[in-house]
């Protein structure tokens, strides 16, 4: 008798606490979807140049989210790509433009290139690809 009684408490902690974890998470105060932002385009396709010329390209990030979003860091695969962007808080709604500015090598491009942005949001990270072409 007294095992059936401690596994009956056992299960009914287990479920006690399954309920509290599920209660936490998706509670009113805290949703993983609330904190998400979006780019304008995934990927970013331009006609090559000839050798150190540049190309200025320009995206949008949208912040679809119901909390302010900020991109923290921003990086690109080569040294060929500068990035400037605004580090203040994206509002609910709001977007930002992202600047890149592409100087061209004026070799035959091969692959895809990427920028990577960092944010505070849930959506840690945001990759929009570069790819140049020869002919448009």
């Amino acid at each position: 008798m007294i095992r059936y009684t401690i596994i009956v408490v056992v299960i009914f902690l287990i479920i006690a606490c399954k309920q509290n974890n599920t209660a936490s998470v998706t509670g009113s105060n805290y949703n993983i979807e609330k904190n998400r932002i979006k780019p304008s385009i995934d990927t970013l396709i331009f006609k090559s140049k000839e050798k150190d010329s540049t190309t200025k390209l320009t995206f949008k990030i949208l912040n679809t989210s119901t909390l302010p979003i900020q991109i923290i860091k921003a990086s690109a695969s080569c040294e060929c790509t500068s990035i400037q962007f605004d580090s203040s808080e994206i509002k609910r709604g709001d977007s930002t433009n992202i600047r890149l500015v592409y100087k061209h090598k004026g070799l035959e491009f091969s692959g895809l290139k990427n920028v990577v942005l960092e944010t505070n949001a849930q959506q840690r990270f945001i990759v929009v690809y570069l790819k140049e072409v020869s002919k448009m």
